[in-house]
């Protein structure tokens, strides 16, 4: 009988590991991408400048390396179950990498400096309709079919993991909003917010599911 978990510690496990990769990747080739833009618009590039980039390549050759051998070895000696709802996480990673790059790009093609995947800066119309429609339309479906694959232990996992950050969420938000009328904190930032709850759940799911 097949197991549908190899007994891997917490910090090799796979899907963790191809986690980080691929978010080290997404936010080290926005960083390559603002040194190159700022340096092509000022003519030259600084010492830190070409030192923030040589640091950029050599994550992104790392990260590569790390997807190129976790993300196979999500899929091997597990359930057929426990693949679909693997493989539906992997599409979910790329989708949200090649978001998060589209998104980078958009803030260079208006002259966002450095380019942030976070940005509040505006973007292209046609970019802000592409990425709602991918969120909207492409993310639900993917989401649906994971959950239809999932077992109970990773069903209870992630309701640990959205407890977790709706509480994160209930402090956060107010408490950040009311700094910010208090004068002792700048305006809120959805999207920082957004982040660190994702985060937070990210880790709780993590944690309770591969621990």
């Amino acid at each position: 009988m097949i197991k549908d978990e190899p007994a891997i510690p917490l910090w090799r496990h796979p899907v963790l590991v191809a986690a980080v990769a691929g978010t080290l990747l997404l936010f080290s080739l926005g960083l390559i991408a603002g040194v190159v833009a700022s340096s092509i618009e000022r003519e030259a590039m600084k010492p830190l400048g070409a030192a923030f980039l040589v640091g950029a390549l050599v994550v992104v050759v790392a990260s590569t390396w790390l997807l190129k051998r976790s993300i196979p070895a999500i899929f091997t000696q597990v359930s057929p179950r426990v693949g679909r709802a693997r493989k539906m996480l992997v599409w979910s990673m790329v989708i949200g990498a090649l978001l998060g790059m589209f998104l980078v790009l958009g803030s260079l093609a208006v002259g966002t400096e450095p380019p942030e995947v976070f940005s509040n800066a505006p973007i292209p119309q046609w970019l802000a309709i592409v990425a709602i429609a991918i969120i909207l339309v492409v993310v639900p479906p993917i989401t649906w079919a994971w959950h239809r694959s999932i077992d109970e232990h990773e069903s209870e996992a992630y309701r640990d993991g959205t407890l977790a950050g709706i509480y994160v969420f209930s402090a956060v938000a107010p408490g950040w909003w009311l700094a910010w009328r208090g004068g002792m904190l700048p305006e809120p930032d959805v999207m920082i917010v957004f982040l660190i709850v994702y985060v937070v759940w990210g880790l709780v799911w993590i944690i309770r599911r591969y621990g």
